[in-house]
């Protein structure tokens, strides 16, 4: 008899009230103890004479002996949350539904292979990840069992297949990332993997720098002190990571002061025309009045006035309160940023990285990696919400994953799970970093794109494994045994 076979009897017996016994308690009511005659014991609560609430079934002789769930049951069939393990070897933690799995869950075979993600009438039905003892895996889509639908297929040997799966076949190859990567050396003692096809651009600070004089002159000596104080030196590096010629075209351009100030000119020249205007100088006063009734607008100051606009724009409700504004700000915003995707695809897949090159002071570097898990996302949380805006980002919402490695150093790593994440462009964007310490030095990787994004589990093709998979730095995470928090 097959396993599945087997599992499906389980599942009708286990949820079919035969003849039984109530040896113990109140098994109408309440709390009891009943064995029934196909062997199966349950302990826990009744309603109506049914099984309802929480308990626990093991089958104590037959075909089935070892089988055991534990979890709720309503009208007699496990309805809730609830663990079952099968005499064959499976297991199941997850949702259940009228005694069939149901939601989010997790179910193992007996050889090894794993499938977590969601359920319906009992099949893999949803999103899900499938992986084997051997080391494969599947992120993706999945129907009746089956991978079926969008889907990532990685195999031991690093390959990666992207596109659409039909009955568990890969049946149309929309992207290979092979696993022929040319490894970098990027500095601070790390090494990064360039995928086949993918192209690779940095820039140094003190090159950046001398591109900006006019920048730097307002820089105090204090400025750059306080730079080098948390590991910010000339040599810290900037690296691009694209597939695309003219985002590395772009990348060069905004890294020249000719070049920026070009670019810039155009993002905020649609804004300047538009915050310019009659019209939007009247909402802007007529919003402050009614915020500010008592006040005579003609007589304030310059820097009341700002002021009174800054609180305008940073109150919580400012869609709500300020329609007509809030429609205007965000036209202002997309008109120019549309014109600059419409000529430089930004919005495309992409990897951003900063690499520090001094190290961090010991007090500075302790206060950072002496913090618990929880201490760290709690304190973080709290730095997002002192900055002006952050309430567009969420940042109670935000998915953030802390974490210390095997030398004690503290990793944060953000949008591990594909979050969509609300812009001020009402946009989605998919991205992730991971942000930590190594050789007491910054280092910072950040992986996005907007709308051209595959169904992987960083939101992009080219995601933060495929670059820092064989660097100490990331081997390091997944050797990780402290607590994590979401």
């Amino acid at each position: 008899m097959s396993t599945i076979f087997k599992v499906l009897i389980f599942i009708l017996i286990f949820t079919t009230n035969v003849l039984a016994n109530c040896i113990d308690g109140d098994c109408e009511n309440g709390h009891g103890t009943k064995i029934l005659e196909n062997g199966l014991k349950y302990v826990g609560e009744f309603k109506d004479g049914k099984r309802h609430g929480q308990g626990k079934a093991t089958y104590i002789k037959g075909e089935f002996k070892g089988t055991s769930y534990i979890g709720t049951y309503k009208n007699d069939k496990p309805h809730g949350q609830g663990a079952a393990t099968y005499s064959s070897g499976v297991k199941y933690i997850g949702g259940w539904k009228d005694g069939e799995y149901h939601g989010q869950g997790t179910y193992t075979f007996p050889d090894g292979k794993k499938y977590v993600g969601e359920f319906k009438e009992g099949k893999q039905n949803g999103q899900g990840t499938f992986t084997w003892p051997s080391g494969t895996k599947y992120v993706g889509e999945f129907k009746d069992g089956k991978m079926h639908g969008k889907g990532i297929l990685t195999s031991p040997d690093g390959k990666k297949y992207v596109g659409e799966f039909k009955d568990n076949k890969f049946n149309k190859k929309e992207t290979l990332i092979s696993s022929k990567a040319k490894t970098k050396k990027i500095g601070n003692g790390i090494s990064i993997n360039i995928p086949e096809g993918y192209k690779y651009e940095s820039i140094t600070l003190d090159k950046l720098l001398s591109r900006f004089k006019s920048e730097v002159k307002n820089l105090s000596k204090d400025d750059i002190k306080s730079a080098e104080e948390i590991g910010i030196g000339k040599l810290s590096k900037l690296i691009f990571i694209t597939k695309n010629n003219k985002n590395i075209d772009f990348f060069n351009k905004i890294t020249t002061s000719s070049g920026y100030e070009k670019i810039s000119k155009n993002f905020t020249g649609g804004m300047d025309e538009v915050y310019n205007s009659p019209n939007f100088g009247k909402l802007v006063f007529e919003a402050v009045e009614k915020n500010n009734p008592n006040i005579d607008l003609s007589k304030i100051s310059d820097e009341e006035w700002a002021k009174f606009v800054d609180e305008i724009f940073n109150d919580k409700d400012f869609d709500k309160k300020y329609k007509e504004l809030s429609k205007l700000v965000e036209e202002s915003a997309m008109s120019p940023l549309t014109n600059i995707l419409s000529e430089y695809p930004i919005d495309e897949p992409k990897i951003l990285i900063f690499l520090g090159d001094i190290q961090i002071k010991d007090e500075v570097f302790d206060e950072i990696n002496n913090l618990n898990p929880d201490s760290a996302y709690e304190q973080l949380i709290k730095f997002l919400k002192t900055i002006p805006g952050s309430e567009i980002l969420k940042p109670d919402e935000l998915k953030i994953q802390i974490q210390k490695n095997k030398f004690g150093n503290l990793y944060m790593i953000q949008n591990v799970k594909n979050v969509n994440v609300d812009t001020i462009f009402t946009k989605p964007q998919y991205s992730e970093f991971v942000l930590t310490t190594h050789k007491n030095k910054w280092f910072l990787a950040f992986s996005s794109c907007w709308n051209k994004c595959n169904n992987s589990s960083t939101g992009t093709d080219l995601g933060l494994v495929d670059i820092l998979g064989h660097t100490n730095l990331f081997q390091s995470i997944k050797l990780s045994t402290v607590d994590i928090r979401y």
